[in-house]
């Protein structure tokens, strides 16, 4: 049997745990934003690309093999392709 592949997903809006089940394989796990904004204004859009992108070093030194933005508006994703290849 091969090795478990580990997703972190950006958890953006405090769910419980991962919505769909994990397939063979692979395990999902949540991390979660230090505290969570509506991106509402410039200000609340920075601040949410800030707490995303730290979720997402957070994800990456605990060793994950990939990342998943929860969100729809991909929060950090340009600057989160610039620290990682992850």
């Amino acid at each position: 049997m091969g090795e478990l592949r580990r997703l972190a997903m950006v958890n953006s809006d405090g769910k419980s745990r991962p919505p769909l089940e994990d397939p063979a394989g692979c395990q999902t796990t949540l991390v979660e934003l230090r505290t969570r904004v509506l991106a509402r204004t410039p200000y609340d859009r920075l601040l949410t690309e800030l707490l995303t992108l730290d979720a997402a070093e957070r994800a990456v030194e605990d060793g994950c093999d990939a990342l998943f933005i929860d969100t729809f508006g991909d929060y950090a994703i340009d600057a989160i392709r610039a620290i990682t290849d992850v």
